[in-house]
């Protein structure tokens, strides 16, 4: 009942103190908020670029200080850098047998589906991938050959490894 006796109003007083920067002055606040709003730099960008005019600057003060601004969380860009990513859709198939024709198909149609250009492709030692030392086969496995068509260099896991 203390607190109220000597009040004209029946408004809520501010509770504790206001929020303020112990480690920026009032002007340098206002710069590094300027700062942040006029070059939209992520956090770590505006903590390099600020600590060498106040060196005393941290990470965590500079992250409490754009909160206390609203201005922690950068607005989306509308470039297609920032747009959200979409999901890439597995490409399956279901075959009848294990067969180096089909194989070197299916490589051929996932690389159609692809919106990238594949690099590397590792497979195991099956007989559908590459040719058997023991066997007599002369010139390159259609497997490889598919992979060549496409500029992938074709490498094989190592034997009886999964």
């Amino acid at each position: 009942m203390t607190k109220w006796r000597k009040r004209t109003t029946t408004q809520d007083a501010a509770m504790g103190p206001t929020p303020a920067s112990t480690v920026l002055s009032p002007e340098e606040e206002a710069i590094t908020v300027a700062l942040r709003q006029h070059t939209q730099l992520q956090l770590d960008d505006c903590l390099y670029a600020l600590q060498a005019t106040t060196p005393r600057l941290t990470r965590s003060a500079l992250h409490r200080l754009f909160q206390r601004h609203g201005i922690s969380s950068l607005p989306l860009a509308a470039d297609s850098k920032s747009a959200p990513k979409k999901k890439l859709k597995a490409y399956a198939e279901t075959q009848p047998q294990l067969t180096k024709m089909l194989a070197a198909e299916f490589l051929r149609r996932v690389l159609a589906a692809l919106p990238y250009k594949m690099h590397k492709m590792l497979t195991d030692n099956g007989t559908q991938f590459g040719n058997m030392p023991h066997q007599p086969y002369v010139g390159r496995h259609i497997f490889g050959r598919a992979c060549d068509e496409h500029g992938i260099e074709h490498r094989f896991t190592k034997p009886a490894h999964p």
